[in-house]
């Protein structure tokens, strides 16, 4: 691997074969998140290294329902009570700078080959460094590790999810969205927001249930 200012070039020894194709993509890819936060430090004279990603955890509820009732307040994105946050909190990764959480996206599992992101969004001074690209491709990870071929969202931000693999689809294609959380939503005979979808390569696996560990309904009390 050889990096230089804005550009980088993976050379395999291997033949080209599926594990050297694999092995090249999990290469681009880190590198290039890597990329990213070394062009965001210099766009803003700061240190995007010192960003954080993790899952949340239950300590971030606070700093999460800030963050996402500002949206709300825009009518941007839906709000969440600190109660839903707790129970769906591990659901969530975040961005956290400095002890500060500045990002957050969360993936809700739909179906058995469906899943969707929510709730993503950036505190003000963060947007266009990265972060929401960051979050993105770890909720995709997370849904190739759980073996959900389709990642959905419905957005505002068309041009940001179509740079990170999504196109814009109809929304009657996807009935368990509109039965789980649309039928409640107030905006459901207004709606103006975009369907958007990616096909990841992966196949489908067995649903699991969605909610939290015992550890953490524990701990929610």
């Amino acid at each position: 691997v050889t990096l230089s200012q804005n550009s980088y070039t993976v050379t395999l020894s291997q033949n080209n074969d599926k594990f050297g194709k694999r092995f090249l993509t999990f290469i681009q890819n880190h590198i290039y998140l890597f990329i990213i936060d070394v062009r965001c430090a210099k766009r803003e004279g700061t240190s995007s290294m010192a960003i954080v990603y993790r899952k949340a955890t239950l300590e971030d509820v606070d700093a999460l329902h800030d963050l996402i009732r500002g949206y709300a307040e825009q009518g941007i994105m839906l709000p969440r009570s600190h109660e839903a946050l707790r129970r769906h909190i591990h659901q969530f990764y975040v961005a956290v700078d400095d002890g500060r959480l500045i990002g957050c996206g969360s993936l809700f599992r739909l179906g058995s080959d469906l899943a969707e992101i929510r709730s993503l969004g950036m505190a003000e001074g963060y947007k266009g460094m990265g972060v929401g690209t960051r979050l993105v491709e770890l909720l995709i990870e997370e849904a190739r590790s759980l073996g959900i071929p389709k990642v959905m969202a419905l957005t505002y931000a068309v041009d940001f999810f179509r740079k990170n693999g999504f196109e814009v689809v109809d929304m009657s294609i996807f009935p368990e969205k509109v039965w789980t959380d649309c039928i409640h939503c107030p905006k459901r005979d207004r709606c103006d927001e975009i369907a958007m979808l990616r096909v990841l390569d992966v196949e489908a696996k067995a649903e699991i249930p969605s909610e939290p560990p015992a550890v953490l309904r524990t701990a929610t009390g």
